[in-house]
Formats: C-alpha cells, sequence, structure tokens
C-alpha cells in the first residue's frame, strides 16, 4: 500500500456535534461517534485521502445513524468548543416546534 498523493486532510474529531444534512435539504444535529478514511472497491485506500464519519442524529433512534461524507456537514455549525451554532433561520423554527410541543402537552 502507498502513501496518498495529494494534499493530507484532516479528519473531524471524533465526539464533534454538528449539523449534517439528512434525508433532503433537511439539517439536524449528530455527534461523530466513528470515522474511517474512504476506500476503493477493491479494499485499498482511496488517494484522494477523503474520510467517512458515522453519525448520531441528536433526538432519532441508533438505527438511523449512518456513514457520511464531509460534504453533508453543515461545517459552520460548529464552534470551538466543539457545540453545534444554528443560524437564525433554523434557530427560529426550531424554538416554535418546542414551543408548539408543549402546548400540546397542556391540553
Amino acid at each position: 500500500m502507498g502513501v496518498p498523493k495529494g494534499p493530507m486532510r484532516v479528519p473531524l474529531e471524533l465526539g464533534a456535534k454538528l449539523m449534517c444534512r439528512w434525508r433532503g435539504e433537511e439539517y439536524k444535529s449528530c455527534e461523530i461517534i466513528e470515522r474511517k478514511q474512504k476506500s476503493l472497491p477493491d479494499g485499498t485506500t482511496d488517494p484522494s485521502g477523503e474520510w467517512e464519519y458515522y453519525v448520531h442524529y441528536e433526538g432519532l433512534n441508533r438505527r438511523l445513524d449512518e456513514w457520511v461524507g464531509l460534504e453533508r456537514f453543515d461545517l459552520g455549525s460548529v464552534n470551538d468548543d466543539g457545540k453545534v451554532t444554528r443560524n437564525s433561520t433554523n434557530k427560529r423554527k426550531h424554538e416554535h416546534e418546542e414551543h408548539e410541543e408543549e402546548g400540546e402537552l397542556d391540553l
């Protein structure tokens, strides 16, 4: 097995929490629980040096955990201390959904 050609890519950290595109255009908060370098069909390491990440979507059943590529992440959604940040539109939508749920419980 040879040394990968091209720039070496630094993988995202295990335990990092960020937003990931899930089933279409919807983004969900997730945690990276495992990572591996992409491999070719013959089992050798992909020379691109890219990584795949096994993520758990917060609030969803673990059977929905999946392997995703870097292109699915919103890399702007994680800050220096590893906490997810949401843009104001997603935050307002999330807060609205929480209030609706609380209202349903009061019935």
